[in-house]
């Protein structure tokens, strides 16, 4: 969930009561390890069991619309869920690493610098935040892998 609520406590009193009430969830299938006859820990390979969940948008359709707002944003720009390992082909470390280089290799690119390379391209969170003040790559060549340290920036 790609989001920062930002909510009073009136707001949150009634999500408390109305989340009890609704008896609405979410079916995730979760893999959930257990404990076989022998007393052995078995992590199953496949999913084996059903979550039941809710979640704070849940109680947004109960909202005023004139107390509620919502602002889209763009995924590549803002947003890489991690939810797994590595194992699963998605929303794991891997494509959470790989969403935020291509994210700095389009900074680089708009500053006038370029990167060479299909590894890692990263720059260092002191640098920038939102893809600002990075004038200074211009015209700079970077191979990767490499994480552009705020030393690189004095050069």
């Amino acid at each position: 969930n790609i989001a920062n609520h930002f909510a009073t406590r009136q707001f949150l009193q009634h999500a408390a009561s109305w989340t009890r009430e609704a008896k609405r969830f979410h079916i995730a299938r979760k893999k959930i390890p257990y404990i076989d006859e022998s007393g052995h820990r078995v992590d199953p390979p496949r999913e084996n069991g059903i979550k039941f969940e809710q979640f704070i948008f849940d109680v947004f359709e109960s909202c005023a619309p004139a107390k509620f707002l919502t602002l889209e944003v763009s995924r590549e720009e803002e947003f890489s869920p991690l939810k797994n390992n590595d194992s699963q082909p998605a929303d794991n470390p891997t494509t959470c690493r790989q969403h935020l280089s291509a994210l700095h290799r389009r900074w680089a690119g708009c500053a006038g610098g370029s990167v060479r390379g299909q590894d890692t391209f990263e720059i260092a969170p002191a640098l920038t935040y939102d893809g600002e003040d990075l004038e200074w790559m211009h015209g700079k060549s970077f191979e990767t892998p490499v994480c552009v340290e705020v030393s690189e920036a004095n050069k």
